[in-house]
């Protein structure tokens, strides 16, 4: 038996043991520290009452595929982010939680504890006599600190978070007893916890605090998956290397698009290649890729663009004193805005609108015909032909454009052959969608609270209050989604090699052990690290042109002296577990 002492950190990193811990840092109200044994053994078997019943083979059903969520920190561009060593990101919390790591001193860490710079983590020796963890009581405190070591056996014990693995443990058993460790074992064949109708989708938010109450690791049978919504599991889940992003074969082949024909072969060739579908190294390199695009400065020289889409999108709006937020004015602005960014011809931009929600049903009903499988092969080839044939005229007449950034940074590395098209179809297709529900879910979240939005005409600086607060309390994304590599414990539950988890950040940004009062819509919140655009290394590169939009479509809204709902209903028809908004949202603006 050895001992680890593991310091508070975040799922991918560790702190200095010999550096004082205050009260406050990360949440630990009580401050206290506990010495955590690490057993060199077996995941221990469960008995008695918690003996779990056989789960069945993994198969992953229905999977979302186009999702947005890729790219580094917030606040950080691809080669700054590069520059800052990992022990700097996670003892100053870079990019996710600037304060107060920030202010305050620390030590320089042990020679052998000089990580590799790469975003997939800890590759390196951790003594384990340096480091400690927290304890605490259940519920008191905030969430979100921890300490993972990537040795290859071992408990990791954190603020209310157990991360417990066995490398190789009955690898070529797929199917077995799952267990428990000092927990009970949450499992159900789907009935107790509604998860994919249309009154969930309105309001998923009461069943998901059921679920952190009395089952946060839960495995829904319908997806043979397992749902995470507890905001400290959600951070090891899409921070440590355990849970993968490379997971297009297997998402595939829950799908049924697995095949010998030509046409499923290409499909999965090219979505292999996509960078949601990527683990370090290769995520790292096409981050760097993606992100030039996508800097502060660029985005600030697209606003006046961007302003003048919105006025263009607003003119039914004027015009009738009457609009479908979705249709008339959230559509119009994110199909436009992407394809400014890319210069794609506005004669083809309706062709980019219809390819992007094809490819994104199967994300929740599932593709479960040959016709619809044959549909989402027919319309991912049309798309990647498209874009194959403009990258080759952009090539030989390049602009100023992302996919001739794209083409640039490709040209002379042999590693990238290839992207601009392929990195194309993913930013073009996940953006307008977010882009989409997050400009209607934050118009429906102010309509639903009046007062906030009284308070946003009295004062026009609260606007990235209430970007912040609608990304928080209505979020266009209900998950992120990995696959577990090794049998992993989490929070007392296993979860064996082969199994989807679906780390619901919607969730997470209700946890009230994450945020005060959390089911309060409150626009001038001071501290809301909302995990809407995800987590660490994947986090949205897209997150900075969603809020410019959502702030620019705000800013011309609120010329309007009042707004009112419709006498129509709208309906959350077509969200699932990756995206989540109203179909239509109809909304009158009386002059009086």
């Amino acid at each position: 038996m050895q001992r680890a002492r593991l310091l508070p950190g975040d799922a991918r990193g560790v702190q200095l043991a010999d550096r004082p811990v205050e009260d406050d840092e990360r949440g630990l109200d009580d401050g206290a520290l506990l010495q955590q044994e690490v057993h060199q053994a077996p995941v221990p078997q469960a008995h008695g009452a918690q003996a779990a019943r056989e789960l069945p083979e993994p198969s992953h059903g229905s999977q979302p595929l186009l999702r947005q969520h890729d790219g580094p920190e917030d606040g950080l561009d691809a080669q700054e982010r590069e520059r800052v060593p990992v022990r700097d990101m996670l003892v100053h919390g870079h990019g996710r939680d600037p304060e107060p790591f920030s202010q305050r001193p620390h030590g320089e860490l042990p020679q052998s504890l000089v990580a590799d710079e790469r975003d997939s983590g800890l590759h390196h020796e951790v003594p384990r006599e340096t480091w400690r963890t927290p304890a605490r009581a259940p519920g008191t405190g905030r969430l979100g600190a921890h300490a993972l070591n990537h040795t290859r056996l071992g408990t990791w014990r954190t603020a209310g978070v157990t991360l417990k693995g066995v490398a190789g443990f009955a690898a070529s058993q797929p199917s077995r007893p799952a267990q428990t460790h000092g927990a009970t074992m949450s499992t159900s064949t789907g009935a107790d916890f509604d998860l994919t109708s249309e009154s969930f989708f309105a309001n998923p938010f009461p069943t998901f605090e059921r679920l952190r109450t009395q089952a946060p690791v839960y495995f829904f049978e319908p997806y043979q998956s397992f749902i995470i919504t507890r905001g400290a599991d959600i951070e090891v889940v899409t921070k440590n290397p355990r849970f993968s992003s490379q997971r297009a074969t297997e998402m595939f082949a829950g799908m049924g698009l697995l095949g010998e024909d030509a046409a499923s072969k290409e499909m999965l060739a090219n979505w292999s290649r996509l960078t949601f579908f990527q683990d370090a190294p290769r995520h790292t390199l096409l981050r760097q890729l993606i992100m030039k695009g996508f800097t502060p400065a660029a985005l600030e020289r697209f606003r006046p663009r961007l302003a003048a889409l919105v006025e263009r999108a607003l003119v039914k709006g004027r015009s009738q004193g009457e609009m479908d937020v979705v249709a008339d004015f959230a559509e119009p602005i994110a199909i436009n805005a992407i394809a400014e960014l890319f210069a794609l011809p506005e004669a083809d931009r309706s062709r980019f609108v219809r390819w992007a929600k094809d490819l994104l049903k199967p994300a929740g009903a599932g593709v479960n015909t040959d016709d619809a499988r044959n549909s989402l092969r027919q319309t991912s080839h049309e798309m990647f032909a498209y874009l194959r044939d403009i990258v080759e005229k952009r090539r030989a007449a390049p602009g100023d454009d992302l996919i001739s950034q794209l083409i640039a940074g490709e040209d002379g590395n042999p590693q990238l052959a290839g992207e601009a098209v392929i990195q194309s179809f993913q930013m073009i297709g996940a953006g307008f969608v977010t882009s989409t529900n997050q400009l209607t879910n934050t118009v429906l979240a102010l309509l639903k609270h009046p007062e906030a939005l009284s308070a946003l005409r009295a004062d026009r600086g609260l606007v990235r209050g209430a970007i912040e607060e609608s990304l928080r309390h209505e979020p266009a994304v209900l998950s992120i989604n990995r696959l577990c590599k090794e049998d992993t414990e989490l929070s007392g539950t296993l979860i064996p090699k082969g199994r989807f988890v679906y780390a619901m950040v919607a969730s997470a940004n209700r946890d009230p052990s994450m945020f005060p009062d959390p089911d309060r819509f409150d626009i001038t919140r001071t501290s809301n690290r909302q995990m809407t655009f995800g987590v660490g290394a994947h986090y949205c590169p897209g997150a900075s042109l969603v809020r410019l939009e959502v702030e620019e479509a705000l800013r011309a809204l609120l010329e309007f002296p009042r707004w009112e709902f419709v006498d129509r209903p709208y309906n959350y028809q077509g969200s699932n577990f990756q995206d989540r908004g109203p179909s239509s949202l109809h909304v009158r603006f009386p002059r009086s």
